[in-house]
């Protein structure tokens, strides 16, 4: 499955942002090259929060966070992605890359999504 993880930074020990729409990158995993591309999202026109498009072109099945805004997952979902809640929203991309590849990666498909703009989520939040 290849996923999406919105991210604070493009490295590979970089931690999971707390809100997808306010993530300045995108990290998309495909777990059975090992290969990890990250998406520069911190020029991105506002309302973007779900570049569907992006996403599809890259053939990602599944976001993986731990907030996202209710519009943007119905976005996902009619394009058929599915987002899903990691449980452990404190771990590295290093640590979800390799939790992908060996199926030890903890996710919920009960993700519970935000309920509207203007929230804090620690790192910048959605606020538009």
């Amino acid at each position: 499955m290849i996923a999406a993880v919105p991210v604070l930074t493009n490295t590979h020990d970089a931690q999971m942002s707390a809100h997808f729409g306010s993530a300045p990158f995108l990290a998309i995993i495909n777990p059975e090259t090992g290969k990890v591309d990250f998406i520069d999202r911190s020029s991105k026109v506002e309302h973007e929060c779900a570049p569907v498009g992006l996403l599809n072109e890259k053939r990602v099945e599944a976001i993986l966070c731990s907030g996202i805004g209710r519009g943007a997952v119905n976005k996902f979902k009619t394009a058929g992605i599915k987002c899903l809640s990691v449980e452990d929203s404190t771990l590295t991309l290093s640590a979800i890359t390799k939790g992908l590849s060996d199926g030890t990666l903890r996710f919920s498909e009960n993700l519970v999504a935000c309920a509207g703009h203007q929230h804090p989520h620690g790192d910048g939040g959605c606020h538009h």
